[in-house]
């Protein structure tokens, strides 16, 4: 391999040198992420898998009774203020939600669905659910809501908490045919303007405990098959767009502009008065600047062929560590990989 002419030659400082590179990676990845945007909102208008598959996962969503809707319109999980607000059927918001997701919308009851509201569309497929071979159909009813998401016993054994009870008949005995409630010693009654208002002041372990059975109910919905496809359909084209945009902005900005501008500059080194020479000090030729720029058109590739974080973060990792080491090692030259692949050389400036 040829040798540097040190001579001749005066590498560019580690600073400019990053310097340069954060501002071409930087605005790269600003313009792609804009695009990527811009292009799935194009896709989602012209794409029909698409605008399926999120119009599906919305509607499944907003048939879950899991969501309100805030003042600008959009899906939001309950917050801690809403867990106890009394709804129309004199229940309580987090009790009706939970009991409608398991009982009407998992076990598929489309006689007690809302109008227009979807239910699940494997409510009679027989599946395995907490290790015993069902359908959510069979498996999903009151006395199970009762005793599983509610914590209350079954006949002669003891309650797993004491926030909620079972509701009693005229005749005050237990009803273990209908949903449970909230227990007494949580409630408050106030009189106000002559009406008595009743209100819940939850402990903060009851909290937490609606607090997880909400949150495993919500993970519970996107654990379902048809929604998982709906999700993985989204992700795909999202994945997608996000590659094509990277390369075109990544080819623009480590391949065009370098063969555009003088000394094989990007925006960045023209920034900071920093060029690009080959091992004998002179200007390089346009040839050795494309395989300076397909090394880092591979990494946009590598992140859509590898989706785990934790490995892209380790190889990037591994290739600066790498690339760290070869700047120690040539302290005088400062070359790192891809310079010895095109053999060119981070110079000061050379001129424009």
């Amino acid at each position: 391999m040829k040798k540097v002419n040190v001579d001749n030659l005066t590498p560019a400082n580690l600073v400019s040198r990053i310097i340069a590179a954060a501002v071409d990676f930087g605005l790269a990845a600003l313009l792609s992420v804009f695009c990527s945007s811009l292009g799935y909102m194009i896709a989602q208008k012209n794409n029909p898998e698409l605008n399926t598959s999120i119009t599906l996962e919305t509607k499944h969503v907003h048939s879950s009774h899991l969501v309100s809707k805030n003042s600008s319109g959009n899906y939001v999980s309950f917050v801690e203020s809403q867990y106890f607000e009394k709804t129309s059927s004199g229940g309580y918001q987090i009790i009706d939600s939970l009991a409608y997701y398991y009982i009407v919308y998992l076990a598929g009851d489309s006689n007690k669905a809302g109008e227009g509201e979807l239910v699940s569309p494997v409510a009679e497929v027989e599946t395995v659910i907490d290790g015993v071979t069902t359908t959510p159909k069979d498996y999903y009813s009151v006395q199970w809501f009762n005793e599983n998401v509610l914590g209350l016993p079954k006949a002669g054994e003891e309650a797993a908490n004491d926030y909620f009870e079972y509701k009693k008949n005229e005749l005050n005995e237990i009803d273990y045919s209908s949903i449970g409630t909230v227990a007494e010693k949580y409630l408050t009654t106030e009189t106000i303007d002559g009406e008595e208002i009743t209100s819940v002041t939850p402990s903060k372990e009851m909290i937490t405990f609606v607090y997880n059975a909400y949150k495993k109910a919500a993970t519970n919905l996107y654990d379902q098959t048809y929604m998982k496809d709906y999700v993985a359909t989204q992700e795909n084209m999202s994945k997608i767009i996000s590659l094509i945009t990277r390369l075109i902005f990544y080819f623009i900005m480590f391949e065009l502009m370098p063969l555009l501008l003088k000394n094989g500059k990007t925006l960045g080194k023209l920034m900071v008065k920093i060029s690009l020479a080959n091992f004998d000090g002179d200007p390089i030729k346009k040839w050795q600047v494309i395989p300076r720029g397909l090394i880092i058109l591979l990494l946009p590739i590598f992140m859509y062929f590898v989706p785990n974080l934790f490995i892209q973060i380790g190889v990037i990792g591994a290739l600066l560590l790498i690339s760290i080491i070869m700047l120690i090692i040539n302290k005088n030259t400062k070359l790192v990989l891809h310079d010895y692949i095109a053999r060119t050389v981070v110079v000061d400036d050379l001129g424009k």
